[in-house]
């Protein structure tokens, strides 16, 4: 025979909060991905999609070559520092050495 589960009300109310929470959370983490499939399956918001991502892309690449250009600024200036500061210290030993 089969034995049937005897739940009470506090144990099916907790089934029931457990159950919502669960669907909550499975629906939250399946929303994107449900919209990118159906803006796939219209085909219209994969060209917007494309050119915003390819206008961060071209923004970062123009952040990076600024980078750059500031890094090669920032070694001529040290290098600028220590030719000089070479120099002083050269000046300085040959004064000590006498001469």
């Amino acid at each position: 025979m089969l034995m049937l589960l005897q739940l009470t009300p506090e144990d099916i109310k907790n089934i029931a909060i457990v159950t919502v929470m669960l669907s909550a959370i499975i629906g939250a983490l399946l929303y994107p991905i449900a919209r990118a499939f159906a803006r796939r399956l219209e085909g219209g918001g994969t060209v917007a999609g494309l050119r915003d991502e390819l206008a961060d892309v071209s923004a970062r690449v123009e952040a990076l070559q600024q980078g750059e250009a500031r890094v090669a600024e920032l070694e001529s200036r040290l290098d600028f520092a220590e030719r000089l500061l070479a120099r002083q210290r050269d000046a300085e030993s040959l004064r000590l050495s006498g001469g």
